[in-house]
């Protein structure tokens, strides 16, 4: 059963010191679900290039009208599994403005995210508790 699990199911059954070098080595990589270490760390370095450009061109009154300024929102994963109904709303808040999606549209979106995310962790909870996840550490 454990041929059929997740990377994620799989990091839980090794051993913490293997599964902690497994994934980070999967997130510094690149590909299509890896490098997100570095992802991160270009981001927060481009987000200050801008708004130290920004800083100049406003000093120079050079601003295109819609780019005065530059929102950023960081959110983390810890919060999201402790929140994530207050912080889907944040999310959502972000991005759109009342006008642009109603408050009933985001409430929908936020209970659509709550429920499926919900639905998820039960049933991680089941295949790490014995539900096909094999039991039991791999390595020293």
């Amino acid at each position: 059963r454990l041929k059929e699990s997740s990377y994620y199911t799989h990091l839980r059954h090794l051993h913490p010191k293997y599964a902690v070098l497994l994934s980070t080595i999967h997130m510094m990589t690149q590909g299509v679900s890896g490098g997100d270490i570095l992802r991160m760390a270009n981001n927060i370095i481009k987000l200050r290039q801008m708004t130290v450009l920004l800083q100049q061109m406003n000093a120079l009154h050079h601003i295109p009208a819609g780019m005065e300024k530059i929102q950023v929102l960081t959110l983390s994963m810890d919060d999201f599994i402790v929140h994530p109904e207050e912080n889907a709303k944040k999310f959502l808040d972000f991005f759109f403005d009342d006008d642009v999606m109603p408050l009933t549209t985001k409430k929908n979106i936020v209970t659509r995210y709550v429920q499926d995310y919900l639905v998820k962790l039960h049933a991680a909870e089941e295949e790490g508790n014995g539900g096909g996840g094999g039991g039991g550490s791999v390595g020293p």
